[in-house]
This record gives C-alpha cells, structure tokens and sequence, in this order.
C-alpha cells in the first residue's frame, strides 16, 4: 500500500482490485477522469446523465469520499478530463451538450468558476472527446474535436 492512502478504499495488499461505489444517486458515472493528488488521493470527474445533467466531480480525504457539483448550468459534463496542479487544484475540461461547446473549470478561489474555451458550438460541435494536460508552468493545454469541421483541434491559455 503506497504511503498516505487508505488500503480499504484504494488499493489491496494482495495485488487485487479493490471497487467501491462513489455515487448512486441517479444515474451517474458517465464520461469519468481520474487524476491523482500530491498525497496519492484520488479525484474523478464525471457526468450526472440522469435528471439533472450536471459535471459533477467527486474526491477521496479523511476516509471517505466527497462529491460535489461543478457546473449545473444546463446540459453540461460530457466528455471530462480532470487534471490537478502542484497544490492540487482542479481543472477540469468537458463538453456543454447545450451550447455544443468546449468548457473549462477551476477552483483556484474556492469555488468553482467556468470559462467556455471554445464557442463556435451552436450546431458545430465542439469540445467533444477532449483530453486536459498542463504544462511545466501549469498552463492548460486541451486537444478535441470538432464534429461540423471533422478537425481535430488544439487550445492553450
């Protein structure tokens, strides 16, 4: 078991996969992403498919999971990749089924704020199956796609 994390929730002694479910309300789970923190723990992104249509993210502390909702503007979650920085903050890129745009999340503040990366959406769909990476300055870096050009496309701030 590596240092920091807990050996019922995380990982087996054995070698053997340990499951645990995070979040039942619903239908939840879609779209996930998982980044690890500085202290081995665990943050996952993910979609809330059901009613509410929400990204949602949830993490791993003190022994038990914490989820949370990110952005709950509309139709909004698909296609997540998270990633943390040095001091674990959280970015998080997804796909606005509404707007058919590419967003991007933080929380640097505390609270959660939500930028749209790419806005030609409206009919073109873009921001699907993206994928989040930073950089050594812990600049965002975003690759995806855009369905009305068919191009696979690239954002940094």
């Amino acid at each position: 078991v590596r240092p920091g994390a807990s050996p019922t929730e995380i990982c087996s002694s054995s070698g053997a996969w340990v499951m645990s479910t995070i979040d039942s309300a619903g239908t939840v789970g879609a779209y996930t992403s998982i980044a690890i923190s500085s202290t081995d723990a665990p943050y996952i992104s993910y979609y809330d498919a059901g009613a509410n249509k929400n990204l949602k993210y949830a993490y791993y502390s003190g022994g038990a999971w914490t989820t949370a909702t990110i952005d709950s503007t509309d139709n909004v979650g698909g296609f997540t990749s998270i990633k943390l920085n040095s001091v674990d903050n959280v970015y998080v890129s997804y796909y606005d089924f509404t707007r058919a745009d590419l967003k991007m999340a933080t929380n640097f503040s505390g609270a959660w704020v939500t930028e749209t990366v790419d806005g030609s959406g409206a009919g073109n769909n873009v921001g699907m199956f993206n994928s989040l990476d930073l950089d050594s300055l812990e600049v965002p870096h975003i690759s995806y796609f855009d369905d009305a050009n068919k191009d696979l496309k690239y954002a940094h701030q």
